[in-house]
């Protein structure tokens, strides 16, 4: 046998293009990521510089990041406020709310749906699922306002149907937090599902077969197929809640804020908002802000490297 014959063939590797060349074949896709890549620059890069005033005097009128220097100054003020600590309470509880309402809610929506034979109901109920989040929030809110008026809305008029008592929902404290995970588990819940439902179609349908012709019923496979199948987008969706356990969003905030609820809707980012705008406080404010996010980074690692350490699953 010769020495050509017994030497084993290398695959032929194709030569590595230049730089130039490869831009120039994908420039039109290239082309495509100018206008979100500039967004992104002007409207969450470029902010960050902001955030030096948290350490620095601003003044309305003086130079752009402050005219001098003070440290931790404003962050020692609001650890001392007991307003701070409130705001910051009432974010934590609703934060462990939506964590424990707000994420599962979808997995079990798109659970239930991928149980629905294919067919023009299936469809039909994941348009209608899927519709509130096309509503702005200003417009759930309305809703939520007139389904609860004292004398008008529907809530009320059923609670006097059967001999109760009007109650004002949106005065009392206590209904808060209710309102708005519901009002926000309402209007997410269907969007969310897609990307589980996306993540089901993944699952090889012959493990749903064998499953069956072992006897196992539409529960079991659920829990033991389509669960364990999406399992990896369930914890990457989980790593993104949690890194955002603090921003809930401003706006449903405020629209459900009234000075009688004030004890459970003032949150951190309501707080920001009326020291900010409201007292014109804005190097203050900042340095509240600052503190918000370094605690949903500070969460988001830790719940990386746990899921890492148990999961083998992870961002970084």
């Amino acid at each position: 046998m010769s020495s050509a014959t017994a030497t084993k063939s290398k695959p032929y590797v194709a030569p590595k293009k230049p730089l130039w060349a490869r831009i120039k074949k994908d420039r039109h896709y290239l082309l495509m990521l100018v206008i979100p890549f500039t967004l992104m620059l002007i409207f969450r890069v470029t902010p960050i510089i902001g955030n030096v005033i948290a350490f620095r005097r601003f003044r309305m009128g003086g130079p752009l990041l402050g005219d001098r220097w003070i440290g931790l100054q404003h962050f020692q003020t609001f650890l001392s406020d007991s307003l701070f600590w409130d705001a910051f309470t009432n974010s934590v509880t609703l934060a462990l709310m939506n964590l424990s309402i707000g994420f599962p809610a979808p997995i079990i929506l798109a659970l239930l749906i991928n149980e629905l034979p294919a067919g023009p109901f299936k469809r039909l109920t994941q348009t209608i699922t899927q519709l509130p989040r096309f509503l702005a929030t200003v417009i759930v809110i309305a809703i939520l306002r007139e389904m609860l008026a004292m004398e008008t809305g529907i809530i009320n008029q059923a609670i006097m149907f059967f001999g109760g008592e009007a109650i004002h929902f949106l005065a009392r404290p206590e209904w808060f937090r209710t309102l708005f995970i519901g009002s926000a588990t309402w209007q997410w819940v269907g969007f969310t599902s897609i990307i589980y439902l996306a993540a089901l179609t993944g699952v090889d349908p012959e493990l749903y077969e064998a499953a069956s012709i072992d006897g196992a019923g539409r529960f079991k496979k659920m829990m033991y197929i389509s669960i364990p199948g999406i399992k990896i987008t369930i914890v990457y969706m989980l790593l993104l809640s949690v890194g955002q356990m603090l921003n809930f969003g401003l706006d449903r905030a405020l629209l459900l804020w009234t000075p009688s609820n004030a004890a459970t809707a003032d949150i951190i980012e309501t707080y920001v908002f009326r020291i900010g705008l409201e007292h014109n406080r804005f190097s203050y404010a900042t340095a509240v802000g600052l503190f918000g996010s370094s605690i949903g980074v500070t969460l988001l690692v830790t719940a990386n490297w746990l899921s890492k350490k148990f999961a083998n699953i992870g961002f970084f």
